[in-house]
């Protein structure tokens, strides 16, 4: 039995402060809840520059997401509908890790995100279909309304300007108080959205479209080279950063928009990019590593083989309950 990892996830600033997920599994069969490993790693360099890296938590549970706030806070969330919460602090030649406190909360949860360590989201739905958002406030997590659609995405800039984008061409804001829905002019099933301010935002999705919205309506803006192609790819991940917009395209690669027109061009054909965070500098995750680069140009790859070094000698499962 061969036991390979792969890495889906990410959230932070570059490669000396990152979260990632990562599924240690069998090869042969796939990863599977219960049968395979799903841990959240951080890697973090001291003040002297030297590089850390730490398993923080592991589970036979599929987590679905990890956020990663300023102050150092840890957030996961997990299919069996279970949110984990951990402190990341210094101590004496490097950092160390608090327990993680772990909640349940109503639903299967697939996705989280934070604005700061006052207003965290993590959203699913139950096995009756209903849709679930959870807000975590500094000190508990409490259900709050959700969009009348399964929300796969969320990024905003404000508490007053959250946007969420899911199933059935679902796109929403929040205003701090309701959430109100957009029409948009493509049928598609969102997979990210990103916010750059109130009259400024981007989605991409399942079916290659590009989307842009100014706060009140959206428009498609230009197609993924997925887009009617007999080798589909959904587009996987959007953000706005030094200026361009750049686009997680899976085995596709990563794109970039050209300009303002409506044309997207390759910038890195072997980046299989799952998921991005460019709250500093771009962080990205493929399957094998995770990516960052500083000013668009160099790229770094980082953390290669860290879960399997840090499971090495491990059985699949081993340890876990």
């Amino acid at each position: 039995m061969k036991i390979v990892t792969e890495y889906y996830s990410v959230s932070g600033f570059g490669d000396a402060d990152c979260m990632f997920l990562g599924k240690r599994f069998n090869e042969k069969w796939g990863y599977k809840p219960y049968e395979g490993e799903c841990w959240a790693m951080l890697q973090k360099n001291n003040d002297k520059g030297d590089t850390y890296m730490y398993s923080v938590v592991g589970t036979n549970h599929e987590m679905k997401g990890v956020w990663y706030s300023e102050k150092g806070n840890i957030y996961t969330c997990s299919a069996d509908g279970y949110v984990r919460h951990a402190e990341v602090f210094k101590k004496e030649g490097g950092y160390s890790v608090s327990k993680a406190v772990r909640k349940e909360v109503e639903g299967s949860l697939t996705g989280i995100w934070g604005l700061n360590d006052e207003n965290v989201f993590t959203w699913g739905a139950t096995w009756e279909g209903k849709v679930v958002l959870h807000r975590w406030d500094g000190k508990t997590w409490e259900a709050m309304p959700a969009p009348r659609f399964r929300i796969t995405s969320m990024h905003g800039i404000s508490p007053d300007c959250i946007y969420a984008a899911g199933y059935d061409s679902g796109i929403a804001v929040w205003n701090g108080k309701k959430w109100k829905k957009f029409k948009v002019p493509a049928e598609e099933f969102f997979t990210s959205i990103f916010v750059v301010d109130k009259k400024e935002q981007y989605a991409v999705g399942v079916n290659n479209y590009v989307l842009k919205g100014n706060g009140t309506a959206w428009e498609v803006i230009a197609l993924g080279p997925g887009h009617n192609s007999r080798m589909h790819m959904p587009l996987r991940a959007v953000a706005k950063w030094k200026d361009q917009l750049w686009i997680g395209a899976g085995s596709y690669g990563l794109l970039r928009r050209v300009e303002e027109t409506d044309q997207l061009e390759v910038v890195k054909s072997n980046f299989n990019v799952d998921a991005m965070d460019a709250r500093r500098n771009l962080v990205m995750a493929c399957s094998e590593y995770i990516v960052e680069s500083s000013n668009g140009t160099n790229f770094t790859a980082f953390a290669i083989d860290s879960l399997a070094k840090a499971r090495k000698g491990k059985k699949l499962m081993e340890g876990f309950k």
